[in-house]
């Protein structure tokens, strides 16, 4: 199978239920981490990611992959589904 060039792929970006996902996941750990009393700083390094990564998806700016959502929900020790609901 070839591999789809960025172009090609930013429309998917796009779509109504992807919009919606990240939209929730912003929302979602924006009030987990207000829940916690964590700064960013705090934050990103209980999901090990960088401060900017997480800045990037409070404000739903950054394409997810399944592997730093599975970091964040460890991080933050709930479940996917508590992220993306």
């Amino acid at each position: 199978m070839e591999r789809r060039r960025r172009a090609h792929r930013l429309p998917l970006y796009e779509g109504r239920t992807y919009q919606r996902a990240l939209k929730a996941l912003a929302r979602n750990l924006k009030r987990l981490r207000v829940e916690r009393e964590w700064t960013q700083e705090q934050a990103s390094e209980a999901c090990g990611l960088g401060v900017r990564a997480l800045q990037a998806l409070e404000l739903g700016e950054r394409n997810v992959t399944l592997v730093t959502l599975a970091q964040v929900a460890d991080g933050f020790g709930v479940s996917l589904a508590t992220l993306l609901a």
